[in-house]
């Protein structure tokens, strides 16, 4: 067969079509970074296909004359892929000349959902309208305007992620991500309703690197159960908590469902971010579970009693007035009322980071966290009555002091069996926001033996949960630890596994002495290593 009819057979052939549209991206990418495309080439695009298509035949024409017939399968191999190559060139490749495109890279953006038991609400739908990025020269980037309904809970139930939006994006870095909601549909026992946003754009100040030929991989993981709230005349109110993963040189495989796997890569961003009354949005926020929230007549939500958040930076302390100042990442100016005491603490802490719980009816400081606390603590504090114990369920239920009943799961370190006997009692109440649970209950009126010990961490017991520490007097004690267990390293909130790199540091411990559970650990010296015959493991 002459070359040129050969030619001519091999352009009518039908290719597969690539279904999948990362796919194609992909591929578009590859041929962008090609040496062969580098540089424009004379005779233009269709000109340059047909050569690669040519030399590919070719290659077909040699290797069935002169290769033995095992060969044969591979040559036609790499004739196809030349043929793919130059007929995808055609058309994948931008038309017309000028400068080749910039380096790009590919982002992917998912949706699941994390959310406990929400009882009689058996759907919760959230429509996106568009996505958006923020790049380095101050300029937002439109990625996707194709509206999508994704049902929380069916994604929680079901345990899939879905696509978002997938494209290229030019290399560089990313300081902030936009999603614009249309609206929520909260489907329950009474029917459909729809839910009111505290802000439609959801505004994500975390910041992402997209580079060259690679995936950059961000899912939004919503918590839906944290991002649902009531009001007193029983409307419901959505203000998102989303657990947010951006994973770097990812490998993402999407069905034709739109269904997504994400895998591999390094993990660089995990953060919870939430969204106040206001519609704020940052690290560590999101509304108590102790909040009054109404909606006015200005169709804005209010929230009117309970426990607040507010991070930021501490701008001033002003010891005349009594209060302190900060200055939100959006700008604003919140002013707070701290005692005497708490206000000489702070004065030397100008300009550092700040989480402040508050009381929003009196804007008095319940909590303040400073630094490397102010991003790494998760916990809420409030006060209230203790309503009702349900065992079997393992929750318990408290008229807040803001009036509000709430009923919240119990961390397995918490005696049930003994707060039964305290309903009544006033109590305060240490919340954990990450897992959703109470992870310690105080009972007013009732004192606990605690005691303070200086001394060095000796070993870390993992598969038992206990710690043993050398006291400055020399003798050992072992304590148990828990999930309520108050673990800084540094001043940072860290986790009990963390422990075993800081054996023979020093270190002070507060502890219940009728249950020789400690209560917090505080180190502040760097890891010491080199003992790991300490840690024991089963």
């Amino acid at each position: 067969m002459e070359e040129e009819e050969l030619i001519k057979k091999l352009e009518n052939i039908k290719l597969p079509k690539i279904e999948v549209e990362s796919h194609r991206r992909r591929l578009r990418m590859a041929l962008l970074d090609s040496k062969y495309f580098k540089k424009q080439v004379e005779g233009g695009v269709f000109s340059l296909a047909k050569s690669k298509i040519k030399g590919g035949i070719e290659m077909m024409q040699k290797g069935l004359i002169s290769r033995p017939s095992v060969w044969k399968p591979a040559v036609i191999g790499v004739v196809v892929a030349a043929v793919i190559f130059g007929i995808s060139f055609i058309i994948l490749m931008p038309f017309g000349g000028g400068p080749m495109p910039a380096k790009r890279g590919e982002v992917v953006f998912a949706i699941t959902d994390a959310a406990a038991d929400m009882g009689a609400v058996s759907s919760v739908n959230v429509t996106i309208d568009s996505i958006e990025v923020h790049g380095e020269d101050g300029a937002w980037t439109t990625l996707s305007t194709n509206a999508g309904t994704y049902d929380l809970l069916e994604l929680k139930a079901e345990g899939i992620t879905k696509l978002l939006v997938e494209t290229d994006l030019e290399i560089g870095t990313y300081d902030q991500v936009r999603l614009n909601i249309s609206k929520v549909i909260v489907v329950d026992s009474n029917g459909s309703h729809e839910a009111k946003l505290p802000s439609n754009k959801l505004q994500l100040k975390r910041s992402f690197e997209i580079n060259s030929d690679t995936v950059t991989a961000i899912t939004f993981d919503f918590v839906a159960d944290q991002s649902l709230h009531i009001t007193g005349e029983g409307r419901y109110i959505f203000a998102p908590v989303i657990q947010l993963e951006t994973r770097n040189n990812a490998e993402v495989h999407t069905n034709v469902d739109n269904e997504v796997q994400i895998s591999g890569g390094q993990v660089v961003d995990h953060a919870r971010v939430g969204m106040d009354a206001k519609g704020n949005m940052d690290t560590g926020l999101l509304i108590s579970p102790d909040a009054v929230l109404t909606i006015n007549a200005s169709d804005r939500v209010i929230q009117a009693k309970g426990q607040a958040l507010v991070t930021g930076v501490i701008k001033e302390v002003d010891t005349t007035t009594g209060t302190v100042t900060i200055t939100t990442k959006g700008g604003t100016d919140v002013v707070l009322r701290l005692a005497s005491s708490g206000l000489a603490d702070l004065e030397n802490k100008i300009n550092n980071t700040a989480r402040i719980q508050y009381n929003v009816e009196t804007r008095g400081v319940t909590n303040a966290d400073i630094g490397a606390e102010a991003e790494s603590n998760t916990s809420l504090i409030f006060g209230g009555t203790l309503k009702a114990v349900d065992i079997p369920a393992g929750t318990i239920t408290i008229t807040c002091d803001s009036g509000a009943d709430i009923t919240l799961s119990v961390a397995a370190e918490v005696s049930l069996a003994s707060l039964a006997t305290k309903v009544g009692s006033q109590v305060t109440v240490r919340y954990n926001t990450e897992t959703g649970e109470v992870i310690n209950i105080n009972i007013e009126g009732e004192s606990q033996a605690k005691i303070n010990v200086s001394g060095t961490l000796k070993a870390v017991n993992l598969a038992e949960g206990t710690i043993t520490i050398t006291t400055s007097e020399g003798d050992d004690i072992i304590l148990s630890i828990s999930s309520s267990t108050e673990i800084r390293l540094g001043g940072a909130i860290s986790r009990p596994l963390s422990l075993v790199t800081h054996i023979g540091s020093e270190l002070e411990v507060e502890y219940n002495a009728d249950t020789n559970t400690a209560i917090s650990i505080n180190i502040e010296g760097k890891s010491q290593g080199g003992v790991v015959s300490s840690v024991l493991l089963h």
